[in-house]
């Protein structure tokens, strides 16, 4: 039932009164309003992006997204690098998930995205290298 009253004001108005007969009232305005009771969930669950070796400083390597179920402000996830990018190869929007390439010859390597507040929850993006021509033999 309280989730049904979700950011809704109630006016109550309450009575009181006392052996000897004297009477009083208040009213009273309550407001409902949501709890930070849910935690994010990243959709898909898993992530895998690939940096090819003709990459440029900038391109989008790989989008994350996770969602929240509270309503509101309590509702708002942004993302974090969190660990794994000891090279600052990779950056992340903060509010859009998109991760891109700050640096150009890196190696196989995985990186770990949080997403806040407040469950602190941790994911792992794997990111890898491709090459972008077939080698020659000669």
């Amino acid at each position: 039932m309280l989730s049904s009253l979700l950011k809704k004001l109630l006016a109550v108005h309450v009575l009181y009164s006392s052996t000897g007969g004297q009477i009083a009232s208040v009213n009273v305005k309550v407001t409902v309003s949501d709890a930070n009771d849910n935690q994010p969930i990243f959709y898909p669950e898993s992530y895998a992006g690939n940096v090819r070796l003709d990459s440029s400083i900038g391109d989008v390597i790989v989008v994350v997204k996770a969602t929240d179920e509270d309503s509101g402000i309590m509702g708002n996830v942004t993302y974090t690098i969190s660990g794994g990018n000891g090279g600052e190869y990779f950056n992340v929007g903060v509010v859009s998930g998109i991760i891109i390439l700050l640096y150009t010859s890196i190696c196989r390597l995985v990186i770990c995205i949080s997403i806040c507040p407040p469950f602190g929850i941790e994911w792992n993006v794997m990111l890898r290298p491709i090459l972008c021509s077939t080698p020659l033999f000669m």
